[in-house]
């Protein structure tokens, strides 16, 4: 089209003769420059020529489904091409026309445009143009049509004056008397819109009789609806009113014979609950709520146990208000909590599965004691459940109740349905990824011992997951683990078990390593890290990010004068750190190569939340997220492990080696990652340079003597490092034939289920031995030749 908008062709004609050509993808594209054919007319052009052609295009039987759409579409936008609101009747009767087409789609892409059209309309439009479509659909011989204009009554009522605001009601109120089940189910669910713009009188007078038609229907699809609409008029009410008008009906339709009404009704328990308020809910909805718990349909029963929890919160938010007093509702205890026993021991799985899914949300409500009494059995008894589905609902959620009362009480338990998950390839992956949650409770919860006893080889089991995204999201909880239990630990647990993955022999399990090391640089559950990308972004969000607690602590001047020194003494090992850091990534040539690549080619990041989805979210409500920033109990409780300090030493003398070793491996994706990995190292560092160039730490550092000598130290070593191993490189590319990288889909299923761990041990073992004995003679033979050359000279 912009080929012939530059010649003389007429866009019109073009426009026309796309909308008539015979395949159809060149039809919906045409309607979708529409804006284009009109900018390129003038109004006057698209008035005249172009609105008439678009309104025989709804008329044209010839035309799919799927043009209609996205004329629909378009139209809600195309006020300003004929001129303004001046003018909106034009498009108005396209949208007329479109909103009585048969197929549903199409009628509610006229009504969403109809809704975009009107908020720019004034009143007088509204009444003259608006008004009179509105009234012409619901007059409609065709059920379409009036469906359609159900959907119309909500937006236009609050723009006309009284006597049109009457016309209205008054047509509604036929609409929902209409002959057709179709017609009344439309204005039964519309109906939960239209009463909250309603005038209370009007509301009460006028359309609770129909709230009580509707409940009384033939159909029930339309008493399924009468339920919405009875809790959209309660919410309206006074508790005395909803008594009077609303419960009784409400009470009706929980008895319903249609099983589909009751399940309803206890789907929307909870808004019941808040639209009935304290009182009235003791009185009559806790009776309704057991009927449907011990309801003969079991999909009832599933809906009522996943309101449970939230049915619970409910009653004790109110009973705090009403009684100002912080005590659990007795009515949880003595009314409530037999419904659970009763759902815990249902025939039904599905009844046993939903239950499973919120049980433990209850803990924090009931307490220590009463979850241990009451809760605590249920608990047990679950994950000992036949149902898988049961047990891993149950461990998914298990971090409600260590919170509560520790892992002390179920920790056999527990760790026995927890090793059986992560070992059995058949269970659900997210299932097993959620599992670091878990363990990371029972962690904080038992300690460092407890976790190398007990957790550290499920944990390892979890980063060699068969399922990229397990492996991808299993290594959000390392930072958490090494900010409690400290770097010292880690070094000798956790660090190990990561780092043993840059020797894997399938590349997309290398990848293991390279996440690890990202999560400890730049932790995914850091709030600072959320939205800061580069280290401007950083700074701009925030100016500390890693010494605010340190500046503090300098600046103020009010901790004890060896908690002062404690302070200026770590400022003063982070900066040597930090410098001698930036040394080797400014000097280090295969370091330059890989950020010189990332900044010369735009490559997509491959964000963890995609495969983390909730997990994210359940670590953020439930963890302290300050991961990165030195925090005083760090300092005064455990100074020489520090987090920040922990994590500078690890990238200088673990991985940067084993990065570089990742960078020359023969799979481009891995030395890919590796970039990336050096990229947010790099990040890192300029980060905490700009921190250091503060003035309150400067005035530290100016005093530092073994500065000066440790960055000539650095400089040495980084001189020295390349040298050596570029000379090593040298000799050994020539006696030794390194293997391709490649991997079979044979092999792969291998590693995933678990089938051939001890053969991959023992080749790696042979493959590493007969490695290590070439390199040997290599060395050998080098230094044999280094000292005859000596000798000689």
């Amino acid at each position: 089209m912009e080929e012939v908008e530059n010649s003389n062709t007429n866009p019109f004609d073009l426009f026309t003769s796309e909308c008539n050509d015979i395949e159809l993808q060149v039809r919906i594209n045409a309607i979708k420059k529409l804006t284009t054919v009109a900018i390129a007319l003038d109004r006057e052009k698209t008035r005249t020529e172009l609105i008439p052609f678009l309104d025989t295009l709804t008329e044209g039987i010839y035309n799919d489904d799927e043009v209609l759409l996205s004329l629909g579409e378009e139209l809600g936008n195309f006020l300003p091409y004929v001129g303004g609101t001046e003018y909106a009747h034009l498009i108005l009767n396209i949208l007329e026309k479109l909103a009585s087409i048969e197929e549903n789609l199409i009628r509610e892409k006229a009504i969403e445009s109809l809704h975009k059209i009107i908020k720019v309309l004034d009143t007088n439009i509204v009444e003259t143009a608006f008004i009179p479509l509105v009234i012409r659909l619901a007059d409609s011989e065709w059920f379409t049509s009036k469906s359609t204009s159900t959907a119309l009554f909500s937006i236009c009522y609050p723009r006309v004056s009284g006597d049109i605001k009457t016309d209205l009601r008054n047509v509604y109120r036929v609409l929902c008397q209409d002959d057709s089940p179709l017609v009344r189910r439309s204005a039964a669910g519309k109906l939960t819109e239209f009463a909250r713009v309603l005038e209370l009188q009007y509301l009460k007078d006028e359309f609770i009789p129909v709230f009580d038609n509707f409940s009384k229907d033939d159909q029930d699809s339309v008493r399924v609806l009468a339920v919405d609409v009875g809790i959209s008029i309660a919410t309206r009410l006074k508790k005395k009113e909803v008594e009077e008008f609303i419960l009784t009906t409400l009470t009706e339709l929980c008895g319903d014979a249609s099983w589909r009404v009751r399940y309803r009704v206890a789907y929307q328990i909870n808004l019941i609950q808040t639209a009935l308020g304290y009182e009235l809910t003791r009185k009559y909805l806790v009776a309704i709520y057991q009927n449907l718990i011990h309801d003969g349909e079991p999909q009832v029963r599933e809906a009522s146990a996943k309101n449970i929890v939230g049915f619970c919160e409910i009653l004790q938010q109110t009973y705090i208000e009403e009684h100002n007093d912080e005590q659990i509702d007795p009515a949880i205890l003595n009314e409530i909590f037999p419904l659970i026993q009763y759902l815990d021991q249902d025939v039904s799985p599905e009844v046993k599965e939903a239950l499973s899914m919120v049980i433990t949300s209850l803990s924090p409500l009931l307490g220590v004691e009463n979850t241990k009494t009451l809760l605590l059995p249920l608990i047990t008894n679950s994950l000992l459940n036949d149902s898988s589905r049961v047990r891993e609902n149950i461990i998914s959620n298990l971090n409600n109740i260590i919170s509560v009362i520790g892992i002390s009480d179920i920790a056999d338990t527990v760790l026995k349905i927890v090793f059986e998950l992560v070992n059995n390839s058949a269970s659900v992956w997210r299932t097993r990824r959620n599992l670091i949650v878990t363990i990371n409770y029972i962690a904080k919860q038992s300690g460092k011992e407890y976790f190398d006893t007990n957790l550290k080889a499920l944990y390892q089991k979890l980063l060699s997951d068969g399922v990229y995204a397990v492996r991808k999201t299993a290594p959000l909880i390392l930072p958490i683990l090494i900010k409690n239990f400290g770097f010292k630990w880690a070094s000798s647990s956790v660090v190990p078990l990561f780092l043993i993955f840059s020797e894997h022999r399938h590349y997309l399990y290398r990848f293991v390593c390279l996440f690890c090391i990202d999560e400890l640089v730049t932790p995914t559950l850091e709030s600072k890290f959320e939205s800061a990308t580069t280290a401007d972004d950083i700074q701009n969000k925030n100016r500390l990010m890693y010494l605010q607690q340190v500046r503090n602590i300098i600046v103020n001047q009010a901790e004890e004068e060896e908690t002062i020194n404690k302070t200026e003494k770590l400022l003063k090992r982070l900066n040597r750190l930090n410098k001698t850091l930036k040394i080797k990534l400014n000097e280090e040539e295969w370091i330059l190569n890989a950020l010189a690549f990332l900044d010369e080619n735009d490559v997509a990041e491959d964000d963890i939340k995609k495969y983390a989805e909730d997990t994210i979210e359940i670590f953020k409500r439930d963890n302290n997220l300050d991961i990165m920033n030195v925090s005083r109990d760090e300092i005064i409780l455990k100074n020489d492990d520090v987090y920040l300090e922990g994590v500078l030493d690890l990238i200088l003398n673990k991985c940067l080696t084993v990065l570089r070793s990742l960078y020359k491996d023969p799979v481009p994706n891995v030395q890919l990652k590796v970039a990336k990995t050096v990229k947010k190292i790099a990040t890192f560092n300029k980060s905490l340079e700009a921190e250091f160039e503060e003035e309150w730490a400067r005035n530290i550092l100016k005093d530092d003597p073994e500065d000066d000598i440790n960055m000539k130290e650095a400089n040495s070593e980084a001189s020295d490092d390349v040298s050596q191993n570029d000379g090593v490189e040298e000799e050994t590319a020539e006696k030794i034939e390194e293997k391709p990288d490649e991997i079979t889909n044979e092999e792969t299923t291998e590693i995933a289920e678990g089938h051939s761990e001890e053969e991959v041990k023992v080749e790696k073992s042979e493959e590493k031995s007969m490695e290590t004995e070439l390199i040997k003679i290599l060395e050998e033979k080098l230094s044999a030749e280094k000292i005859t050359s000596n000798n000689q000279s």
